[in-house]
């Protein structure tokens, strides 16, 4: 009995020396554990954190302001500026100034007689005497485009074209060898035949000492 006791007492002494061991390895080896439960250790490999390809881009400066809503402008067309000319206003026989004979105002230039003319004041003349009508026989009723109508009066039947020329300038029957002018009244009725009939009256008068325009009163 007494080596039973004295067996068990060996044996529980080894047993509480087993568990006291245990209770110590315990404690050293779960040490470790509640660290990597709480802590994380420094030499710990860290994943890379990929970038956040969601954020939103800034804004540039120019359109963090409020923009005005666009305007449309009307269109400017290109004008032409108005003409400083004066209209031309065709008149008698295709004058382009009443009153004168604008259409034969070259050919009053061209012919004029040496000493020279006034363009105008015969261009005046013209169309006083003719209506710029190189046709027209003294007493002759014409149309604004000097279209015969009818013959009004025969007492001055013998004055022919643009500046009425008098038989007594042309008509060897009047004027015998004295004629001023060596035309017929059929030739006379050619602007140019006339307008150079004209300037021989001209030199005749100024050579008589008289104003170049004495045969139209001038």
């Amino acid at each position: 009995m007494t080596n039973y006791l004295r067996r068990n007492r060996h044996e529980l002494r080894y047993a509480a020396t087993l568990i006291g061991i245990t209770a110590i390895l315990g404690y050293w080896i779960g040490e470790p554990a509640i660290i990597a439960e709480n802590q994380t250790p420094t030499n710990t490999a860290v994943a890379p954190v990929a970038p956040d390809t969601t954020t939103e881009k800034p804004t540039p400066p120019h359109a963090a302001t409020a923009q005005s809503p666009a305007v449309r402008l009307p269109s400017i067309q290109a004008t032409t500026p108005p003409s400083t000319t004066p209209p031309i206003v065709t008149g008698h026989n295709g004058t382009t100034i009443e009153g004168r004979c604008t259409q034969y105002e070259p050919l009053l230039t061209e012919l004029a007689p040496p000493g020279g003319w006034a363009v105008e004041k015969m261009s005046r003349y013209m169309s006083r005497e003719s209506g710029c009508c190189p046709g027209v026989r003294g007493g002759d009723v014409l149309t604004s485009d000097c279209t015969f109508v009818r013959v009004s009066t025969y007492t001055h039947r013998s004055d022919v074209g643009l500046f009425q020329i008098n038989g007594i300038n042309y008509n060897p029957a009047r004027c015998g060898s004295d004629c001023i002018i060596d035309n017929t009244l059929t030739e006379l009725k050619d602007p140019r035949t006339n307008i150079q009939a004209a300037a021989d009256l001209c030199v005749w008068w100024m050579n008589a000492g008289r104003s170049c325009y004495q045969a139209w009163g001038g």
